[in-house]
């Protein structure tokens, strides 16, 4: 499926936008069965950081917050899908911001430089229970929806943890099996090393099977209705995404 990475501006700086195949597991599937909406509930929820990188070029990781500390990785400008680099704060010390690596292999951990980067609040959170196949999104303190889900199954496991998002992709055919909108995360499959021309990145999307809404059996990733996929639109890179 052709897709195209969605242009983010942050502090004036324009994000890139680019045409790009969409490399996301799971997926393949469009969906109109909704949950609650839960609209308008308020939540209790705590502004998490976003680490947006400012260098012109690759962002250096590296094993503890010192200069001299050891290099994890250089992270490119952009990811493989063309969004601007941005990953979630796990801990501010002086000078230095922790991060979870969007990359293989999943859970590293590393240390990024302040004067690298950028750090702003986000306000929005996923939620996704793999039980009740249920996702919540919240923004602002104020729970937007709470819908039915298709998860992986036993074979193809959906992640647990606490990832964010790194890609905002629009679909250029909103009927497809992606649906009109999707988020891609910082975490990929556990039992697939490639899918769809990717590396099995994990994925939130719409789908072209409204039936398959509530039911085990993606690739990982995690199916919404097309409706709802829409309503991620508005969804910022750096949002965080707890599964489990």
């Amino acid at each position: 499926m052709r897709s195209r990475v969605i242009a983010e501006r942050s502090g004036g700086t324009a994000v890139i936008a680019l045409a790009a195949l969409l490399g996301l597991v799971g997926c393949g599937g469009g969906s109109t069965s909704e949950g609650s909406s839960g609209a308008g509930s308020t939540v209790d929820t705590v502004t998490a950081q976003r680490v947006v990188s400012t260098v012109d070029g690759s962002l250096k990781v590296r094993t503890d917050p010192s200069e001299s500390a050891s290099e994890v990785e250089k992270l490119p400008m952009t990811t493989a899908l063309g969004s601007r680099r941005v990953l979630l704060a796990e801990e501010i010390t002086e000078g230095w911001v922790k991060v979870t690596l969007p990359t293989r292999p999943d859970n590293r951990v590393g240390w990024v430089s302040t004067k690298d980067v950028k750090l702003e609040p986000v306000t929005s959170r996923i939620d996704v229970d793999l039980k009740a196949r249920k996702m919540t999104l919240t923004q602002d303190g104020k729970q937007v929806a709470t819908v039915d889900a298709a998860v992986g199954p036993e074979k193809y496991p959906t992640p647990t943890g606490r990832f964010y998002v790194v890609d905002r992709i629009e679909s250029k055919d909103a009927s497809g099996g992606y649906g009109p909108f999707a988020l891609g995360l910082s975490v990929h499959s556990p039992t697939l090393s490639h899918y769809g021309g990717g590396d099995a990145q994990i994925g939130i999307h719409g789908t072209d099977k409204p039936e398959t809404i509530g039911l085990a059996l993606t690739h990982g990733c995690i199916r919404v209705s097309n409706e709802m996929a829409s309503k991620l639109s508005s969804v910022p890179l750096g949002t965080p995404v707890v599964i489990g």
